[in-house]
């Protein structure tokens, strides 16, 4: 019988959850056979189709499937603690060089499913070259993008349509626009003023940076005293467009 050993640092973690038996166990185990918390944000629940699945915040990150088989997924946050959790929570080892993800030392793809080494990616595979050039095309892009900040003007309806509208599914969900959209403005240099506007939102870096942002936008004037910000803005700029372009953020 496969024990589970608790550990606490304000949340309670779980081990010994690594496949769908272990996980059927664990779930049986509990008050609810639907639904266990795990630890920080995490829960194991049961989908209507059978499958188990580790949710980390609103995604599925690791879905164990009857057959033995596990399909992971980031939902576009492909971050380290993403990553950690498909880690402590399958069999498998996900690694991380130069911004490539690897899963057994395969390249990472978001959908791909493991199975005793064997890899489906439900479609091509992925190339560590292109990846790699993307990441790299993304970062001198973020680059040019602060450095062209001053006098760039604010948000208006001249804006790249997807950048600046808001866009929801057939269930009133908002989703995210098309994000491949966002290779054609690395190509073309384009740089689009709600695209700054949306990065610092959902960087967290609050008010004081909007405005600040907005003024030198706006103005024209050099960075001067906010010289300080230009590597935040880069690199607030760099995550955003790398989360939703499928690369690891960081």
């Amino acid at each position: 019988m496969t024990g589970f050993a608790v550990r606490s640092w304000g949340d309670k973690r779980t081990d010994g959850i690594k496949d769908y038996r272990s996980a059927e166990e664990y779930l049986n185990k509990g008050r609810s056979k639907e639904y266990r918390p795990l630890e920080w944000k995490t829960s194991l629940i049961r989908l209507d189709n059978d499958d188990i699945a580790v949710k980390y915040h609103d995604t599925n990150v690791v879905t164990y499937h009857p057959d033995g088989s596990a399909t992971l997924r980031s939902g576009g946050w492909m971050t380290k603690t993403t990553k950690q959790r498909m880690n402590d929570y399958t069999h498998y080892r996900i690694d991380a060089d130069k911004g490539v993800w690897y899963a057994d030392g395969d390249v990472y793809q978001d959908g791909m499913t493991l199975l005793d080494g064997v890899v489906d990616y439900h479609g091509d595979a992925p190339s560590e070259k292109e990846i790699l050039g993307l990441r790299k095309s993304v970062a001198e892009y973020a680059k040019k993008f602060a450095e062209n900040l001053p006098g760039l003007g604010l948000p208006s309806s001249g804006d790249c349509w997807f950048c600046s509208g808001t866009f929801t599914n057939e269930d009133g969900e908002v989703v995210e626009p098309r994000p491949y959209h966002l290779i054609s403005h690395i190509e073309d240099d384009y740089f689009v003023p709600s695209l700054v506007f949306n990065a610092i939102k959902e960087s967290g870096w609050g008010d004081y940076l909007g405005y600040s942002i907005q003024e030198l936008m706006r103005s024209g004037e050099s960075w001067g005293r906010l010289e300080h910000h230009k590597s935040d803005m880069i690199r607030i700029i760099r995550k955003y467009i790398q989360k939703r372009l499928g690369l690891s953020v960081g």
